[in-house]
C-alpha cells in the first residue's frame, strides 16, 4: 500500500510534465478529424453489408483477367470492403487494383475508391504496404485527395515516422497541387521539416568516379551481355520532376514549393532557401539571397539555412566540362543527370559569392538566429485549430455524396443486368420459335425440297490421269480386299 501511495505522489509531482508531453503527442490532428462514427455509418450501408469480400474479389479478378474490364460500382464496393480482407490477401488485392487501373472505367480516378482503399489499409495496420502502392502511381493510380493525404501523414506522424510522412508530401508535390488545402500545407511543411532534422540523409550526389567504376565492371562482364535488337532507340531525358530519384532532391523541391506558398516572410524565405540548397539549385538560391538583401529588411533569412547552403555547396560533386559525351545508344539517365552538376569553376565562383553575401548579411544584422524546426512547430500548431472543422464538414458532406453516387451506380447496374437478362430471354424464345417454324415448314415443303435437291446442279470433279504409283496402289488394295473376302468365305 505504501508503494502505491509513493507512485501516486510521484505521478502528481510530474503531472504537468506528463500533460505537456501528451499535448505535444497530440499528433497535430485531433481524434475528431477522423470522423470515425460517420465513417462506420458509411461502411454499414445496405449495399456494402450484403456483399462478401472473398466472393466479390474472386468475381472481379476472374472478369478482369478474362475480359479486361470490370464495373466501377464493383471496384467501389470492393475498396470499402478491404476492412474484412485478410492480411495475406494483400498481393491478391494488389493484382485486382493493377488490372482495374488498366481498364476503361479507371479514368477518371474516383476519390471514393482511393479513399476507401487507403483508409481501410491504415485501419488494418498495413501502412507500409499502402504507402508503397501510393508511390507507384503508374501501376495503381492511387492519388489521394486532400483529406485522405492528411490522414496518411498524421498516421505516420503518430509513429514518429517522419520519412514516410514526408513521402506523402512528395506525392502532393509531384501532382503539382500547389497545396491549396491549408491542412495539406501545414502537415506537409511539418513532415518535411521533421524529416530534414531527424531522418534525412544527403544522398543526392552522383560521383563521376562511381560511374567509371560501373563502366569498368560493365567492361569486365561485356562477354556475358546479351544484345537485343531494337527498332527505336530513345536517348534518356531528365525532366527534373518525375525523374527525381533521390530523397534529398525530392525533399528539396517540396520544401521550395512550400516556401513559395508561405510567402515573403522570414519562415517562407528560409524554407525556400533550404529547399533550393537541398535541390542543388545554387544559382537560384544566390539570386534570391541578393534580392532579399537588397530590400534592407532586418531578418532576411535564418542563419542555419545559409550555413546549410554553404555546406551543401562545399560538398557538391562537380563534373568535367571537357569530358566527351557518350555514344547515343549507350547514354543513360544517369549520364543526363550528371550534366546538371556544377563545373569546378562554377563551384568556386558560387562559393566566393555566397561567402561574400553571408558576411554582408551578418554584418548588417539581417540573419536571424531562430531555429527552423521551432518556428515551423509554432506556426503549424497555431494554425491547425482553425482548419480542422472546415475539413470535417466537407468530409461529412462528401460521404453523403459518395453514398448517393454508389446507390445510383448500383441501381443502374441492376437495371442493365435485368435488361440484358430480358434480352437473352427474348432471343432464346425467338430461336425456339424459329426452330419450330422450320420444323413445320419442312413437312409442308418436303416434296419441293426433294425436287430441288434432284434438280440442283452437281459439281463435276475434274478428271485427271492417275500416276503409276497411284495405279499400283489401287491394284494392291483390290488384291488385299479379294484375299480378305476369300478368307472369310473359307
Amino acid at each position: 500500500m505504501a508503494a502505491l501511495w509513493r507512485s501516486i505522489r510521484h505521478t502528481r509531482r510530474y503531472q504537468g510534465t506528463f500533460c505537456k508531453y501528451l499535448e505535444f503527442r497530440r499528433c497535430l490532428l485531433s481524434n475528431n478529424y477522423r470522423c470515425q462514427e460517420e465513417w462506420q455509418k458509411y461502411l454499414n450501408s445496405p449495399i456494402l453489408t450484403q456483399v462478401e469480400f472473398g466472393y466479390l474479389s474472386y468475381q472481379m479478378y476472374t472478369k478482369l483477367e478474362n475480359q479486361g474490364f470490370s464495373s466501377l460500382i464493383d471496384m467501389d464496393i470492393l475498396a470499402n470492403k478491404v476492412q474484412t480482407m485478410h492480411n495475406q490477401d494483400h498481393d491478391y488485392m494488389k493484382g485486382i487494383i493493377k488490372m482495374f487501373r488498366k481498364s476503361k472505367d479507371a479514368f477518371p480516378v474516383h476519390d471514393s475508391i482511393v479513399h476507401g482503399i487507403i483508409r481501410n489499409y491504415l485501419e488494418k495496420g498495413m501502412s507500409k504496404e499502402i504507402l508503397e502502392m501510393v508511390q507507384d502511381r503508374k501501376a495503381f493510380g492511387l492519388f489521394p485527395d486532400p483529406y485522405t493525404a492528411n490522414l496518411l501523414m498524421d498516421h505516420f506522424l503518430k509513429l514518429d515516422q517522419y520519412s514516410e510522412a514526408a513521402k506523402v508530401a512528395y506525392e502532393l508535390m509531384f501532382q503539382e497541387d500547389d497545396f491549396s488545402n491549408q491542412l495539406n500545407y501545414l502537415l506537409s511543411l511539418y513532415s518535411c521539416t521533421k524529416h530534414l532534422t531527424h531522418s534525412a540523409t544527403m544522398d543526392a550526389h552522383i560521383n563521376d568516379d562511381e560511374d567509371v567504376e560501373d563502366q569498368e565492371e560493365d567492361d569486365d562482364e561485356d562477354d556475358n551481355i546479351e544484345w537485343v535488337a531494337k527498332k527505336v532507340v530513345q536517348a534518356p531525358h531528365y525532366d527534373d520532376h518525375f525523374d527525381l530519384q533521390c530523397d534529398q532532391y525530392r525533399l528539396g523541391k517540396t520544401l521550395h514549393m512550400l516556401g513559395c506558398v508561405q510567402g515573403d516572410n522570414l519562415l517562407g524565405r528560409t524554407v525556400q532557401l533550404t529547399g533550393l540548397a537541398l535541390y542543388n539549385k545554387f544559382p537560384r538560391a544566390l539570386k534570391l539571397l541578393k534580392q532579399w538583401k537588397a530590400k534592407g529588411d532586418k531578418d532576411v533569412v535564418m542563419k542555419e539555412s545559409v550555413d546549410r547552403l554553404m555546406e551543401l555547396l562545399t560538398e557538391a560533386v562537380t563534373r568535367d566540362p571537357d569530358a566527351p559525351l557518350k555514344e547515343y545508344t549507350t547514354r543513360t539517365l544517369k549520364d543526363d543527370i550528371l550534366r546538371h552538376n556544377l563545373t569546378p569553376a562554377e563551384k568556386e565562383k558560387y562559393t566566393q559569392e555566397l561567402q561574400a553575401l553571408s558576411a554582408e548579411l551578418e554584418n548588417n544584422g539581417q540573419l536571424s538566429a531562430k531555429s527552423l524546426v521551432t518556428e515551423v512547430e509554432a506556426f503549424v500548431t497555431g494554425q491547425l485549430k482553425n482548419c480542422e472543422q472546415t475539413d470535417i464538414n466537407k468530409y461529412v458532406k462528401q460521404l453523403d455524396v459518395w453514398e448517393k453516387e454508389r446507390k445510383m451506380l448500383f441501381d443502374q447496374q441492376v437495371e442493365e443486368y435485368l435488361r440484358n437478362e430480358k434480352i437473352e430471354e427474348i432471343a432464346q424464345k425467338l430461336a425456339d420459335l424459329q426452330e419450330k417454324e422450320e420444323t413445320l415448314q419442312f413437312f409442308e415443303n418436303k416434296q419441293k425440297i426433294k425436287r430441288a435437291f434432284v434438280k440442283a446442279p452437281w459439281e463435276k470433279k475434274e478428271v485427271r490421269e492417275l500416276t503409276i504409283d497411284e495405279l499400283e496402289e489401287i491394284e494392291r488394295n483390290k488384291k488385299n480386299r479379294k484375299s480378305v473376302l476369300f478368307k472369310r468365305r473359307r
